[in-house]
């Protein structure tokens, strides 16, 4: 019988409060991380306050290649989207 698979991570209920706090403390961020919060950003669904502090908690440590990748997709999705019926 083949091994079975971890289950997915859970989804944060806010997954920019969680992105904040772990940037606020020096902490990396994961690809998808990244993707969640950017997501709320891209659909408008985040206050500019948090939005701002956000990408700047980003640059201040400088963009890893993980983060600069779920930022991509997830912006990369929402256009598809966009040209699409729904997603």
């Amino acid at each position: 019988m083949p091994p079975v698979p971890p289950a997915p991570a859970p989804v944060s209920p806010d997954p920019l409060g969680e992105a904040l706090a772990i940037l606020a403390h020096g902490g990396r961020l994961t690809e998808d991380q990244v993707a969640d919060a950017v997501g709320l950003l891209v659909r408008g669904d985040a206050s500019p306050e948090r939005s701002a502090a956000f990408l700047m908690g980003l640059r201040v440590q400088g963009e890893l290649g993980a983060e600069v990748a779920g930022a991509a997709r997830v912006t990369a999705l929402e256009q598809y989207c966009k040209q699409q019926v729904k997603c």
